[in-house]
């Protein structure tokens, strides 16, 4: 009886023991499971700017899906391209990016902000062989806006101002000789929208308004413009004003005192 008591006493007192190591198992069981989950979750090395490059690449492309065109994904391309311009500034492919970005917007139809991509390419690598290219893009993308003649010309202006820059600072490049042909055009733009606003003035009787226009156009467009046109339409403004201040002398002389 004695005995057999002692043994449930041993039994007993050795449970809490075996409890307790297979409480242990599964603590470190859990312990090992989260290191290796924070393990898997740690950074990856930094893909190389070629490999950024390349990718971004493959998002303006676009894929191709049975005969449908491909699609572009010009968002993701431009995420890519800043993070090679950002994680490697002095990389080939930073230059590359810089300009890419410029023209990503140009094929998005977002031109102001191809211009602000394609001049910070310029400042930053003023002389890469691309540079020439970037100047006439900027061109091409103040073409983009312009309006009809009878709308504010501000952007055919700035075209033209920025195709002169191309002839002017990259005179023996075929950027050059293609701004050189589209200069043409658009100063015969300008030149018809001067004359424009200046028919538009005559038509009303605001012959001062007329003539400050007509003689910027003698000034700036005489080539464009016939001059014996322009002369003509002076003279018969300045006759106009000259018979609007004598109406005006006339009915301030009928006034009582």
């Amino acid at each position: 009886m004695v005995r057999g008591a002692q043994r449930r006493v041993n039994s007993v007192a050795r449970e809490p023991r075996q409890r307790s190591g297979g409480a242990c198992h599964w603590v470190w069981l859990v312990l090992l499971v989260t290191v290796a989950a924070c393990a898997g979750t740690q950074e990856k090395p930094d893909r190389p700017p070629e490999e950024l490059y390349a990718q971004a690449m493959k998002h303006v492309e676009g894929t191709k899906l049975w005969f449908l065109p491909a699609l572009p994904d010009y968002e993701r391309a431009l995420d890519l391209f800043k993070q090679v311009v950002d994680d490697y500034p002095y990389s080939e492919y930073a230059a590359l990016s810089r300009l890419m970005i410029g023209e990503v917007q140009f094929k998005d139809h977002k031109y102001l902000e191809a211009v602000v991509g394609y001049e910070d390419f310029i400042r930053m690598h003023p002389s890469h062989p691309k540079v020439s290219y970037a100047a006439h893009q900027i061109g091409r993308c103040y073409e983009e806006e312009m309006l009809s003649k009878d709308r504010d010309q501000t952007s055919t202006l700035n075209a033209i101002d920025q195709y002169r820059k191309v002839v002017d600072q990259y005179p023996n490049t075929e950027y050059a000789a293609e701004a050189s042909k589209k200069l043409e055009g658009l100063r015969q733009r300008a030149a018809d929208h001067e004359l424009y606003v200046a028919e538009f003035y005559m038509r009303r009787g605001e012959y001062r308004a007329a003539l400050f226009r007509l003689h910027g156009l003698k000034a700036e467009y005489s080539d464009r413009i016939p001059a014996e046109r322009i002369e003509a339409m002076i003279e018969k403004a300045k006759k106009g004003l000259t018979a609007l201040e004598a109406e005006g002398e006339a009915r301030e002389g009928t006034l009582p005192p």
